[in-house]
């Protein structure tokens, strides 16, 4: 009894922190998958200079892979790929919401 008891609050103790925790990064993974090839198309297009031409700042947006430069040309598909990416494990996090959130009421 006393060990269901120390599991059960145990479990109810994290439950704070791993579901802000894991509700937080899956919405920003999702949104940050979504944003990062929009704006770079929009880098690529020549938006971003327009927008700050007045601001005295000049954006230099390249993809850069460790040591490794990437040419300009491809920085939307890697941006694509990326953000795919980032859309999926966003919905990874939030599927573990949801089966921890399920397992949390279990108990």
């Amino acid at each position: 009894m006393q060990r269901s008891v120390i599991k059960k609050y145990g479990i109810y103790s994290t439950f704070l922190f791993v579901v802000i925790f894991l509700s937080v990064l899956s919405v920003m993974l999702i949104l940050t998958g979504i944003l990062f090839p929009i704006g770079m198309i929009l880098f690529e297009i020549g938006l971003f200079e327009q927008i700050f031409q007045y601001y005295d700042f000049i954006p230099n947006v390249q993809v850069n892979l460790g040591v490794l430069e990437l040419p300009t040309f491809l920085n939307i598909p890697i941006s694509i790929i990326v953000g795919i990416a980032l859309v999926y494990i966003g919905k990874k996090t939030y599927m573990i919401l949801r089966k921890y959130l399920l397992y949390v009421k279990k108990i």
